[in-house]
């Protein structure tokens, strides 16, 4: 059979262009620059008995979401408790820690305040030097009760994004405490996590999903591909007219959306668990006269009542041809995502 010269120049750009998408965004296949140190005390006895870990991402200024869920991704396939953020963000307003950052001592009292003996700290920068612009995450995993930092991984790159340094950086800052791990170039190539009981996400009745999405205005095309999704893997999902109502009765704004406001209307809609999902980039593009849309979402399944992080996706979806793709390139992102969800 052959192929016509035409039909592949003519997809020639579209070509390059997901290549490109591919390399920026969180399916790169080649780690980033990672340089790693780890203390005496945790090579003499490890993490193997440590469990839960709490993530606190130092990074106002760049893109936080992103970072976390890049370590949520490893944290979860290495078989560790994840805690949710939203507890995490109001023992960061109780210790009104200064605008200057947070530091070591910071995070280990945000640690002791949430019962976790490790706590992962992560500080996300953007530095630009003699016209090089760069994006630099640097990692520490501190014992709680002792202060000590047991790993320090600094990660950078002009090209990753913060989803996939942060993962990068991740991989090699802890031990997995599971043995049945892909080798690190394709670990690299994981987008998602999960925890390992998967029965913990498949016995769920219900579950709500809360959009948020100030980049696109596309929410409702958004809730609705999940909705599908997961209605075709057997669960129920909270309709939307209740979401609302819920929203509405507590005057909460799209704009404001956290997972801590995310679990206060899961307890009033009587369900365990809420997908929360946000729309990290909405990028409208050309080449050559043709138009081209790239979209990145990040979501997570919470367990609202241990307030633990059940499942994690970050994913992009790129289109060509115009800009009345937009819920093609939705559809693109959900659909690899969802692959992964569990099914009943």
């Amino acid at each position: 059979m052959k192929i016509s010269k035409k039909v592949c120049c003519d997809n020639l750009p579209l070509i390059i262009f997901s290549i490109f998408i591919s390399l920026l965004f969180s399916s790169c296949s080649y780690a980033p620059n990672v340089r790693v140190a780890a203390s005496e005390s945790l090579r003499a006895k490890g993490l193997d008995d440590i469990r839960d870990i709490a993530v606190v991402v130092d990074a106002s200024s760049v893109d936080e979401r992103n970072i976390e869920d890049g370590l949520y991704v490893v944290l979860l396939n290495y078989g560790y408790n994840v805690t949710a953020r939203s507890d995490i963000k109001t023992l960061m307003k109780e210790i009104k820690f200064q605008s200057s950052g947070l530091t070591d001592a910071d995070a280990s009292k945000i640690g002791k305040m949430l019962n976790v003996k490790v706590v992962m700290l992560a500080r996300g920068e953007t530095v630009q030097k003699r016209g090089d612009k760069r994006q630099k995450i640097s990692l520490k995993t501190i014992d709680v009760e002792t202060g000590e930092v047991l790993t320090l991984a600094m990660s950078d790159s002009p090209y990753y994004s913060w989803f996939s340094l942060a993962r990068g950086a991740a991989i090699k800052a802890v031990p997995p405490l599971n043995k049945t791990l892909p080798d690190e170039d394709e670990f690299f190539k994981i987008s998602v996590g999960c925890v390992e009981n998967k029965n913990t996400i498949t016995s769920l009745d219900k579950i709500a999903i809360l959009v948020k999405d100030d980049k696109s205005r596309k929410s409702a095309d958004v809730e609705d591909i999940f909705t599908g999704f997961l209605m075709s893997q057997k669960y129920r999902i909270a309709s939307r007219s209740d979401v609302k109502k819920a929203l509405d009765e507590i005057n909460f704004q799209n704009s404001g959306l956290t997972e801590q406001g995310a679990s206060k209307i899961g307890k009033m809609l009587n369900v365990k668990a809420v997908m929360v999902v946000e729309t990290t980039a909405f990028e409208h593009s050309s080449d050559r006269g043709v138009g081209y849309l790239t979209v990145e979402l990040s979501a997570r399944l919470i367990d609202i009542e241990k307030n633990k992080v059940l499942w994690v996706a970050n994913n992009f979806g790129t289109r060509g041809g115009g800009w009345d793709k937009d819920t093609d390139a939705f559809e693109r992102a959900i659909s690899s995502m969802m692959k992964a969800f569990p099914k009943k």
